[in-house]
Order: C-alpha cells, then sequence, then structure tokens
C-alpha cells in the first residue's frame, strides 16, 4: 500500500513516499507530482525516507520527476543507496536536463549522507 502526502515548508514542497511504490501506486504519485509542480515555483523534495519498496516501474517514475526537477531525499540504507542510484542514472542518461553541480538537483540523504557526484560505475 502506497501512501503520498504533501508537506508544505517556508522553502520548499515536500512530497512524502511512505510504502511500497510499484505500479499500482505510480498513478497517485504522478498526480500529486504533478500538482506540486503547479502549486509551487520554489524546490519540490520527494521524500524516499518511509517508502518500504520499489519497483521497477517506481525507479522509472522517480527517474522522470528527477529530470523534471525534483530533489530526492531519504534516511536508512536502502532508500540512502536507492536516491543516490537514482540521481546517478539521471545525470548520466539525461547530461543536458540534468546538471550535477546545480545545488537544486543533489540528492540529500539526511544527518551524515553524502552529497556530490556519482562514485557508481556504469
Amino acid at each position: 500500500m502506497l501512501r503520498v502526502t504533501v508537506v508544505e515548508g517556508r522553502s520548499e514542497l515536500r512530497v512524502v513516499v511512505e510504502g511500497m511504490l510499484g505500479a499500482a501506486g505510480i498513478s497517485e504519485l504522478e498526480s500529486v507530482w504533478r500538482q506540486a509542480k503547479q502549486a509551487r515555483r520554489g524546490r519540490i523534495v520527494i521524500d524516499l525516507s518511509g517508502m518500504t519498496s520499489i519497483d521497477s516501474s517506481g525507479q522509472e517514475a522517480l527517474l522522470v520527476m528527477i529530470c523534471e526537477g525534483a530533489r530526492l531525499t531519504a534516511r536508512g540504507a536502502f532508500n540512502k543507496y536507492l536516491a543516490r542510484d537514482l540521481m546517478c542514472k539521471a545525470r548520466q542518461s539525461f547530461p543536458a536536463q540534468h546538471k550535477p553541480n546545480e545545488p537544486d538537483n543533489e540528492v540529500g540523504l539526511g544527518e551524515g549522507g553524502m552529497n556530490g557526484p556519482c562514485t557508481h560505475d556504469r
């Protein structure tokens, strides 16, 4: 089961993903994403901290959102790794749309996390 909520802050709008992000929940996430983009001119962060699992369709949906300007944030080993991996894939697959030196496109990994360039070999 997937739960997607929106939390509006002063400097950013946070889309919180909880549960399993799979084919059945993609339309809900995409709908919230579109609404967030229309409502907010500033930074939009997709928070994966409460996500319990993800399938390939969920990963593809997040890649599209990254290329449209989303920033990912996560806590927990798996979700941190996933966020970093997706940001690296976006940088490598869509270099013109995704510039790695732009702060809004860096992945936020919570306290103790690592920001910066990809270290994955592809």
